[in-house]
């Protein structure tokens, strides 16, 4: 007879948590365990608190858990595992309820369904966060102090952009939607859509001690007084 293998003697099996489920009924995410683990707190919490990489991946993915961990408090932080290990097991026993009680119908293969549609997405970002973790960071907006026509703003530097763009309020502070060109009026188009009123085709912007030409667009109803593209 065969006999399922087991792994070798001193070695562990380790289990990453998965991510926080999107989906308003999903449970918690599980957390980073070795045998037994999970049912000893306190090991668990020095584990990963002597592991910067799996405490990192915890803030990420059970923001929860990893909140009551760096509380420094034993009790709160055991309170919220054996929590979120009890709604894991309730959501598992109401999976195999579902299953047992009719295979085909409809509400069983709907539930399971969305679990192998969050087990799919979850798997995904496990393996962007592995393979390209700089697209979970925070971009830096860069912005800077300068002048427009002798009128201090506060410029966003968006080097991809096409255009170089400015409020109507923003250009009534400088004095210059007198030379708006309303024949270049039109629509602005990208995350969403905003009305051009027309085009300054030459101002003086400075900045520091650099004084540039520059054209604008002016948009209606920008909340953002100037973009420098």
């Amino acid at each position: 007879p065969s006999f399922p293998a087991s792994p070798p003697t001193g070695t562990s099996v380790q289990q990453l948590p998965n991510p926080a489920s999107t989906s308003a009924t999903s449970s918690p995410p599980p957390v980073p365990t070795q045998h037994g683990l999970e049912n000893n707190p306190t090991l668990l919490r020095d584990m990963l608190l002597a592991n910067p990489h799996e405490l990192s991946l915890l803030k990420e993915r059970n923001p929860p858990l990893a909140e009551a961990l760096l509380s420094g408090d034993l009790e709160k932080f055991t309170k919220v595992l054996r929590e979120q290990q009890s709604e894991r097991a309730r959501r598992e026993q109401e999976r195999i309820r579902l299953l047992n009680a009719d295979p085909f119908d409809l509400e069983a293969q709907a539930k399971i369904e969305e679990d192998i549609r969050q087990q799919n997405i979850e798997e995904n970002m496990t393996i962007a966060m592995e393979e390209s973790p700089e697209s979970f960071g925070q971009v830096v907006m860069l912005y800077i102090n300068c002048k427009v026509n002798g009128h201090p703003v506060k410029a966003f530097v968006d080097s991809g952009a096409q255009m170089t763009i400015m409020s109507q309020a923003c250009a009534e502070r400088c004095n210059i939607m007198r030379l708006v060109d309303r024949r270049w009026a039109g629509i602005a188009k990208g995350v969403g859509t905003q009305k051009i009123i027309g085009r300054v085709h030459l101002a003086q912007v400075q900045i520091e001690g650099d004084f540039l030409p520059c054209s604008f667009s002016i948009l209606e109803d920008q909340p953002m007084d100037m973009l420098l593209g």
